[in-house]
């Protein structure tokens, strides 16, 4: 319990994420319309007035790189996308070693 009141204490304070990759800051793209813009880090979650506090226990790294020449490329920076995946449809009632559900 203590764990969760400090998680969603950050996360109401929007406490971003911040990840370093080859010497590059991690970063998340924001759209508004036709522009493209990028963030440092990622949040540690977000509130829904609805269903509550979230945590993002789940992200999605995409790698940006850039041809140099033929065959060697270089590693330019790196995307976060950060998700809030409802674990319950992880959890089966199964002790198969077929069940290939996570």
């Amino acid at each position: 319990k203590k764990h969760i009141v400090k998680f969603e204490k950050f996360i109401k304070s929007e406490y971003r994420v911040q990840w370093i990759m080859d010497n590059m800051p991690a970063a998340t793209k924001l759209t508004f319309g036709e522009k493209e813009t990028y963030m440092h880090g990622y949040p540690v979650g977000f509130v829904d007035v609805s269903k509550g506090t979230h945590l993002f226990n789940h992200v999605i790294i995409v790698g940006k790189i850039h041809r140099t020449a033929p065959g060697i490329h270089r590693i330019v920076g790196f995307e976060v996308k950060a998700r809030s995946v409802d674990v319950s449809r992880y959890i089966t009632k199964s002790d198969s070693a077929d069940d290939n559900t996570c």
